[in-house]
C-alpha cells in the first residue's frame, strides 16, 4: 500500500515512524509556507521544517494541485494529522482507499482544531484519540478505531497530546490492515441535544489565553494546563504582559477573598482566585526567558498593593 502523510506539526511523526517499519511512505504533504513574525517572512511550519530536505515532501497551493500530485503518485491511501485543511471531494476520492484521519478525542465530541485544549479547559478527565474516514464535514465520518486515556491531572496538553499521538501511532496498522480488507469503518453516533454545546473544539483564540482571577482555581490551573505550549495563558502584572507557564493549587488558605491579588512569603507565590490560592510555578515574563515564579518574585520586589489583572 502506498501511503501519504499530511500534516503541518510534528505530531504526525509517531505515525510516520511506526508505519516505516511495515509500509511505504511514498508522499509527505504539508501546507504551503506562510507569512510570520514582525517582517512577515514566508516560514515554513515544524513539519515542512523537519522533512526540508525529504524528496517526498509536497506543499500543494490548491485542491487541484493536490489531486494531481496524489493521482502521480499512485497514493493508495492518505492519512491526515493535524493537517490543517479541510478537504472536497475531488481530493478525498484520488487515492485508492481514500482518506484516513487521527483526531485526538473521542468522537463526536470535541469536533475541531483544539480538541485536547478544550476537553481540558472544560475539565474533563477522559480523553482519547479517533481513526476515522475523512468525509467533507468537520471530523464527521466513520470510526475504524478509538482508544481512552485518563488525564493526569498535572499534565499539560502539549503532554496529552504526545501521548495520545504514540496510541495513535500503534493503532494505525491494525486500522491500515481493516481498509486492505475491506472493513467497513462504524458511522459516528448522531449528537444528543445535551452533548451539542460540548461537541465543537475551534481553535483557541488569543484573548482565550488572558486569566480571569474572578473564576475558580480549578478553573485558572485547567485553562493554564490546557493552553501549554501554545499560546500559554497570560496575565497583566504592573502594566506587563505575564505569562504563566505552570501553577499548582495552593494548601494555603485566603482570609478574604481578593482576587487577582499577589502573596510572596519567599518560599511561594500565589495568586488569590475565587476560591483560593494558585501558586505558580514556572513564569514567563515579557522580554525574558522562563523562570521560577519565586525567582521573578524576588527580582519584582513583590508589595501588599500588587495585583495580577
Amino acid at each position: 500500500m502506498r501511503i501519504a502523510v499530511a500534516s503541518s506539526s510534528l505530531i504526525a511523526l509517531p505515525t510516520i515512524e511506526r508505519l516505516t517499519q511495515s509500509h511505504e511512505i511514498s508522499l509527505l504533504i504539508s501546507t504551503p509556507d506562510a507569512p510570520a513574525g514582525r517582517g512577515q517572512v514566508l516560514t515554513p511550519n515544524v513539519f515542512s521544517e523537519y522533512f526540508k530536505a525529504d524528496s517526498r515532501l509536497v506543499k500543494p497551493r490548491s485542491s487541484n494541485e493536490l489531486v494531481d500530485v496524489l493521482s502521480r503518485q499512485s497514493i493508495d491511501l492518505a492519512i491526515a494529522i493535524a493537517y490543517g485543511k479541510i478537504l472536497q471531494t475531488p481530493a478525498l476520492t484520488a487515492p485508492k482507499f481514500g482518506w484516513i484521519n487521527l483526531h485526538f478525542s473521542l468522537l463526536p465530541k470535541w469536533r475541531g482544531a483544539a480538541p485536547v485544549q478544550r476537553a481540558m479547559m472544560a475539565g474533563e478527565t477522559e480523553l482519547g484519540f479517533t481513526i476515522f474516514k475523512l468525509d467533507e464535514g468537520m471530523d464527521t465520518g466513520p470510526i475504524y478505531s478509538q482508544g481512552t486515556y485518563r488525564l493526569d491531572p498535572h499534565q499539560n496538553a502539549g503532554a496529552v497530546l504526545n501521548v495520545l499521538a504514540e496510541h495513535g501511532a500503534e493503532e494505525m496498522p491494525a486500522v491500515l490492515t481493516m481498509i486492505s480488507e475491506g472493513v467497513a469503518p462504524t458511522p459516528q453516533p448522531q449528537l444528543s441535544t445535551e452533548l451539542s454545546g460540548y461537541a465543537l473544539a475551534p481553535k483557541i483564540h488569543k484573548d482565550e489565553a488572558r486569566i480571569d482571577w474572578r473564576n475558580s482555581t480549578q478553573t485558572i490551573h485547567n485553562q493554564i494546563r490546557a493552553l501549554n505550549p501554545n499560546p500559554i495563558a497570560w496575565t497583566e502584572f504592573r502594566g506587563n504582559r505575564l505569562r504563566i507557564v505552570s501553577a499548582a493549587k495552593s494548601e494555603r488558605t485566603l482570609a478574604t477573598n481578593q482576587s487577582g491579588a499577589v502573596f510572596f512569603d519567599g518560599s511561594e507565590v500565589s495568586v488569590a482566585t475565587s476560591d483560593g490560592l494558585l501558586a505558580l510555578g514556572t513564569v514567563l515574563p515579557a522580554g525574558k526567558k522562563e523562570m521560577s515564579a519565586v525567582d521573578w518574585a524576588r527580582g519584582m520586589r513583590i508589595t501588599e498593593a500588587d495585583r495580577c489583572q
